[in-house]
């Protein structure tokens, strides 16, 4: 499976990493390049809207709400990717920026999970983090 990791920070490679090891194919995205690029696997891209277009999942893993706001709805933001793909956002954020990147979402055609994590490093990398999945049905089916 194709999947984008908009973010590279400690939980986003460790995430990455343990998708390239399970045979995915990793597409990064970090506001610094060489973040992602250090990583050494996948491609590395230049907006979250470039990395988001090739994956058929989207996972972002950010630093607070307005992170997450500007990664989906500004400028190059994932949302511009177009297509049907599943967006995953693990970041803690308001549930007023999941709604609003929801609703974003669902006028593009698409759909989007608020999906938090309960684990940390090491559970990322072993496969045994725990997500607490909330939005629409359909969406969090699409998830499972």
């Amino acid at each position: 499976m194709d999947v984008a990791i908009l973010g590279t920070g400690k939980m986003g490679s460790a995430i990455a990493r343990r998708l390239h090891e399970q045979s995915h194919t990793v597409h990064l995205w970090n506001r610094t390049p060489g973040r992602a690029e250090s990583l050494g696997i996948g491609t590395t891209y230049a907006t979250p809207a470039q990395a988001a277009a090739p994956a058929q999942v989207v996972l972002s893993v950010l630093t607070g709400t307005e992170g997450v706001r500007q990664v989906y709805l500004g400028d190059h933001g994932a949302l511009e990717a177009g297509g049907d793909r599943l967006y995953v956002d693990i970041t803690t954020a308001s549930l007023e920026v999941h709604v609003e990147v929801a609703a974003a979402a669902a006028e593009r055609g698409t759909a989007f999970v608020e999906a938090p994590v309960l684990g940390s490093i090491p559970a990322a990398e072993s496969g045994s983090l725990l997500l607490l999945v909330g939005g629409d049905t359909a969406a969090v089916d699409a998830a499972r």
